[in-house]
C-alpha cells in the first residue's frame, strides 16, 4: 500500500492479536458502544456491526459466552 509516496505494511496477525492482548476488555466495552454512537452520529449513518457467540465458551463462572464483534 502506498500513499504520498510513503510505504506501509499490513500488521501480521499475531502482531494484531498482540496489540489486542493488551487492551482492558471491560474499557473496551464501555467506550466502544459511546464511539459506535457518536460516529453514527456524526456521519449521520448508522454502522453495521456483525457479531458471534462462541459456542462453549463461558467464561468466570458466569455461563456467558465470548462474543466476538466484527464492523
Amino acid at each position: 500500500m502506498s500513499t504520498h509516496g510513503a510505504t506501509y505494511r499490513v500488521p501480521s496477525e499475531p502482531t494484531v492479536r498482540r496489540a489486542l492482548q493488551q487492551l482492558d476488555a471491560d474499557a473496551v466495552d464501555t467506550v466502544l458502544p459511546q464511539w459506535l454512537t457518536a460516529e453514527a452520529h456524526r456521519a449521520g449513518d448508522a454502522w453495521a456491526i456483525d457479531g458471534k457467540s462462541l459456542r462453549g465458551s463461558p467464561q468466570g463462572g458466569r455461563g456467558s459466552p465470548v462474543h466476538l464483534l466484527a464492523p
